[in-house]
């Protein structure tokens, strides 16, 4: 839920994903508190979700027939999301790629930032073009982009 720039946009989503959901959170909360808890955002995700008018959706299977390849990137040092989970991530997808970003804080993606750039450059690259880096690639502010796959260099 932390990683939407949305406080609702976070609740809406993962309330909608939450599989387990069944008024224990909210009964044990009292329904008033947690509905004040879900409006300020200060509820742990059962409370919040407990309370969430539209029933969750199931989550589709990884790959889900896809072809094209699906790049996954991750700060080595992401205080949110551990790299690891990442990788395990793009392991798990039938096409997944992995490019590690060496940095901190959270999102490998962003414009602008001259600790991104190579990591911007890569995954600007993989969106307009559909190719990926090489699995495993590792971006790091102080030296060159990675070689990208139908490139002169």
């Amino acid at each position: 839920f932390h990683s939407a720039p949305d406080p609702d946009v976070a609740v809406a989503t993962g309330c909608l994903d939450w599989p387990r959901r069944g008024g224990s959170g909210a009964a044990a909360l009292g329904v008033a508190r947690a509905t004040v808890g879900a409006r300020l955002g200060t509820a742990p995700s059962p409370y919040l979700c407990d309370v969430w008018p539209v029933p969750p959706q199931p989550v589709p299977a990884p790959g889900g027939g896809q072809r094209n390849p699906i790049l996954v990137a991750a700060l080595t040092g992401d205080v949110i999301v551990a790299p690891e989970s990442s990788r395990d991530l793009a392991a798990a997808l039938p096409n997944g790629v992995f490019l590690s970003v060496e940095g901190s804080a959270h999102g490998a993606y962003r414009p602008g930032d001259a600790n991104r750039s190579c990591a911007t450059a890569v995954i600007d690259w993989y969106l307009i073009s559909l190719i990926p880096p090489e699995d495993g690639a590792v971006c790091r502010p102080t030296e060159p982009l990675p070689g990208l796959p139908g490139t002169a260099g």
